[in-house]
């Protein structure tokens, strides 16, 4: 039974844990029930079915990295860059890659793509659209692991006097997705703020572009991380401000993971643990920043609820930082003295593709299946007016229920039992763990009685008598009304009825007919 939790591990990805653990479960309960000393030792150990409940209910983690690729490929050697590139992501193994300095032309998004991400994999990794149109001659790119989360839509946040903020809108692919329609939502906005001490009014213009975009978006608030080069200094710059302190909506505020870091963290020893920038302090041919680490650059600020893991998405604790910082770093470069934060060649390669540390993060999804939603019937779901079917919904402890007619909430109709005495389309929504999902349909047709026709002479002489009658349906009652010049003798209640008529020179009888 050791092969358990190698089971687990394996069966760590979601998307694939429906199918793979379920065929794992039905071929372990096969064989323990074939060797019964084994099937009660899993038993009585809780190992199966901890795997079964987990290939249910789990969570799932994604890496998330933000990085400056300092003008890729600029003058370099591409080649060599995605070597770099490839030995950074071999040793981070990140989900989404949110990157700025990218060269305008979309060919070297493509070459990042298929030379490194997608390098021997296949096609795991997938890049947004390529946008790039404030004229600025570097830009933003997502890249995002295919597997794990589709891109549903992406938006352009325009700021011509610099260059464009882009914000992605990111689902998860969450197990059987193309049947419950059900999944978690995050969005990844993008920003290179303007550089240099001198421009923090120009860095705040950007800030307030984006947080007036967020405050009209249709998809704010709610899972979002900001991410990117903003080249703010301290955290009282007015840019930070905003972003973290923005007063005409408190609802789309951001949170600086990294709540001890020193707000005046340029050129700050305190802050050598959080500072992202520069890994040099001599010149490289690539021509980036030198000077050595005291600047904290480039973040990953995430909303309230991630925060508050108030959206079924949150940050995994202790993971937030920026890979090949030791804390040793103060102006010093990333290579002297020696980095033990990470393998030698993880180390070089930081050093020699950018001047800036990557910014890695963990976030977990947690990924609850929808309830089951099912709706019987009683009896049959066809039939004469004034008939009924019993429906029944299969709920839970903790579910709710709403009878749907034609997709419209029935009102008052909460309980597990509705009865449908009207033509339509019934269905119920049930709601558990705050998720919802909609039942089959279950179609009721109720025909309607025709009206009775009644036979009988129509010419009748004074203190006559008369038998007038419809068209016998069983289980049916009838009223019968007559004018008041006539009585009814007998038959009140059946199909036939015998009338006396006492006086005037026109009477009239009706029927009503109706079920019991």
């Amino acid at each position: 039974m050791a092969v358990l939790p190698f089971l687990q591990c394996f069966c760590k990805n979601l998307v694939w844990r429906f199918f793979v653990c379920r065929f794992i479960f039905l071929y372990l309960l096969n064989v323990l029930t074939k060797n019964m000393h084994l099937l009660k030792y899993a038993i009585v150990t809780g190992l199966l079915l901890p795997l079964l409940l987990n290939s249910l209910a789990a969570q799932d983690t994604i890496r998330v990295m933000s990085y400056n690729l300092l003008d890729y490929p600029g003058a370099s050697n591409i080649a060599t860059k995605n070597g770099y590139l490839t030995t950074i992501n071999n040793h981070l193994h990140p989900d989404i890659w949110g990157v700025v300095e990218l060269d305008a032309d979309s060919a070297y998004a493509d070459n990042l793509l298929n030379n490194v991400l997608n390098a021997g994999s296949g096609s795991t990794f997938a890049r947004a659209n390529y946008s790039c149109t404030a004229g600025s001659g570097i830009c933003n790119m997502l890249f995002y692991n295919n597997t794990l989360l589709g891109l549903k839509t992406q938006f352009v946040i325009p700021y011509p006097a610099l260059r464009e903020m882009n914000h992605y809108v990111l689902y998860y692919r969450s197990p059987n997705l193309a049947v419950t329609h059900d999944t978690i939502f995050l969005n990844v906005v993008i920003a290179h703020f303007k550089a240099s001490m001198g421009y923090e009014t120009e860095r705040n213009q950007m800030a307030t572009t984006l947080m007036e975009y967020l405050a009209a978006c249709p998809y704010a608030p709610g899972n979002f991380i900001v991410m990117g080069d903003f080249n703010l200094y301290t955290g009282t710059e007015p840019a930070f401000q905003t972003l973290t302190n923005y007063s005409a909506n408190a609802a789309i505020r951001f949170n600086d993971p990294l709540v001890s870091v020193p707000l005046n963290w340029h050129d700050n020893s305190a802050a050598a643990p959080y500072h992202t920038q520069s890994t040099r302090l001599a010149s490289l041919p690539d021509g980036g920043a030198t000077g050595g680490m005291d600047d904290r650059f480039d973040f990953q600020l995430i909303s309230n609820s991630i925060l508050n893991n108030t959206a079924r998405i949150s940050l995994v604790p202790n993971t937030y930082r920026a890979t090949g910082q030791d804390g040793l770093r103060f102006n010093q470069n990333l290579i002297n003295p020696t980095n033990n934060s990470a393998p030698s060649a993880v180390i070089n390669a930081l050093y020699n593709m950018s001047d800036h540390l990557p910014v890695v993060a963990d976030y977990k999804i947690d990924y609850t299946p929808p309830p089951a939603a099912t709706i019987t019937a009683a009896g049959i779901t066809t039939f004469c007016q004034g008939g009924s079917v019993v429906l029944t919904a299969g709920t839970g402890a903790g579910y709710a229920c709403q009878w749907q007619q034609n997709g419209v909430n029935i009102s008052g109709a909460t309980a597990a039992n509705y009865t449908a005495t009207q033509t339509g389309n019934y269905t119920a929504q049930i709601t558990a763990n705050q998720q919802t999902s909609i039942s089959n349909v279950i179609t009721v047709t109720v025909i309607q009685t025709p009206a009775p026709v009644i036979a009988g002479t129509a010419n009748v002489c004074l203190n006559g008598q008369e038998t007038y009658s419809v068209l016998y349906t069983a289980g049916h009652i009838y009223l019968w009304t007559v004018s008041t010049n006539g009585a009814i003798v007998n038959g009140q209640g059946t199909n036939s009825i015998t009338v006396q008529w006492n006086s005037g020179t026109v009477g009239t009888v009706s029927v009503s007919e109706s079920t019991q």
